[in-house]
């Protein structure tokens, strides 16, 4: 998962996502059960140290995201942290999530530790680990902050994992990412799939529109708006994008598709497109 352009010398990174599996959070730690034993989880690559070059910082852009809390076992929120565009030096970023109504040991457990991207490698993921909690009334969140790069400079330091009682809205709707090898010559449709996290007996709509991030649209994928509907019962859809092939191999690139004016929860409304250069 890469992407690279420069933008005033500058490399993109960034959270571009999270999922949120379903999971019960509440405000009231009295109606919470406690968090199970055991050290705080984290989930730290290799502890492989970075060295800072002279090479322009790569730029990490932090996006939020929201989804649906259950009322069962413990589930994990997961942010895909993604370069925009492979580095040639290795990256590093601490991690470290942060109280905002949601309560680190009440409703989610604590994690922090460093992401190490070794040069060619571009997305990282981030596992938070929630507490259940079968009284959850509310919706609550909680931060992912970004600090301590080295060869990247942070552009915004912290998303929000927003997360949605279940109880109170029983469907939502995402988006996946998804990535694909193009060739010297010729078109190629990328398609991206939509889920209904649950069937409904109304019809349920969302717009989608692509957006450049390193990838240009008239030059790396053909533009593109619509908006989708689930009509009653359906569950899945797929929104298609035309990629378009390349004269030179070239370094792997990003674009975007954005889900908005939705009647029902978005529990991932950014999902990235990401063109490698391959057969």
């Amino acid at each position: 998962m890469t992407k690279l352009r420069k933008w005033s010398g500058l490399t993109l990174i960034g959270v571009m996502s999270l999922q949120l599996a379903s999971c019960g959070l509440s405000a009231n730690p009295q109606a919470v059960q406690s968090p199970p034993p055991g050290p705080v989880q984290t989930t730290d690559p290799e502890e492989e140290s970075c060295i800072a070059t002279s090479n322009p910082p790569t730029a990490v852009l932090v996006n939020g995201a929201s989804g649906t809390q259950g009322q069962g076992a413990a589930n994990t929120v997961l942010f895909t942290v993604l370069l925009g565009e492979a580095a040639t030096d290795k990256i590093c970023v601490h991690y470290e999530t942060v109280d905002r109504t949601a309560v680190a040991g009440v409703n989610y457990l604590s994690t922090k530790g460093t992401l190490v991207f070794t040069p060619g490698q571009v997305a990282q993921e981030i596992k938070v680990n929630l507490i259940p909690n079968p009284s959850a009334l509310n919706d609550l969140a909680f931060f992912l902050s970004l600090t301590n790069p080295i060869n990247a400079k942070i552009l915004t330091s912290k998303t929000a994992g927003i997360i949605i009682n279940g109880a109170l809205t029983p469907e939502t709707i995402s988006i996946a990412d998804v990535e694909v090898h193009r060739g010297l010559s010729g078109s190629k449709s990328l398609s991206f799939t939509l889920k209904l996290a649950k069937p409904d007996v109304q019809a349920r709509s969302v717009t989608l529109a692509t957006s450049n991030l390193t990838a240009i649209a008239g030059v790396d994928y053909v533009a593109k708006a619509q908006t989708i509907t689930f009509n009653p019962g359906e569950t899945s859809k797929t929104f298609s994008v035309t990629i378009e092939g390349v004269s030179t191999p070239t370094p792997s690139k990003v674009f975007l598709v954005t889900l908005t004016n939705s009647n029902v929860p978005l529990s991932k409304s950014v999902a990235a497109g990401i063109l490698d250069y391959g057969p």
